[in-house]
């Protein structure tokens, strides 16, 4: 007669699946989330994609000003994410919509660093899980001789 698995082992099972269940779902997102923003494009530098996100969302720029450019951690122990913002002095944003009372307004974006430069990632896609992908799972650039990722 077999004996059923103690709830020792049974607990052990649920645990180890369920780890690498999360870990290949992380991989999948991380690797659809970059993979998707180098097709968007890639830029030599953080500063130089935000100048382009801004050449495209405003009409009549008159004025850009990068406020902050650099790694969104506050150690620097993720030198792949970065956080840049800009205040943009234009007539007006792309889709006609007025910018802020003030006369400027002051977007900010995520980008990160893959083999050959740097990608937009937006807010809501969660740069910092996929940033922490990149870095455990060691891809896009995090496993280059100079790794922008340690």
């Amino acid at each position: 007669m077999k004996k059923p698995l103690s709830w020792v082992a049974l607990s052990g099972l649920i645990v180890t699946v369920s780890s690498l269940g999360g870990m290949f779902l992380l991989w999948m997102y991380t690797t659809i989330q970059v993979e998707s923003a180098k097709a968007q494009g890639i830029y030599p530098s953080p500063k130089e994609g935000m100048l382009a996100l801004i050449q495209h969302g405003y009409q009549g720029i008159q004025k850009v000003e990068t406020d902050h450019a650099g790694t969104n951690s506050f150690n620097g122990s993720n030198p792949h994410i970065w956080f840049v913002t800009a205040k943009v002095w234009a007539v007006t944003r792309s889709d006609g919509t007025p910018l802020h009372a003030k006369g400027y307004d002051w977007p900010g974006s995520y980008f990160l660093r893959v083999e050959n430069g740097w990608v937009h990632i937006l807010e809501g896609a969660f740069p910092e899980m996929v940033g922490f992908g990149m870095k455990i799972f060691k891809i896009y650039g995090c496993n280059a001789v100079y790794d922008p990722c340690t």
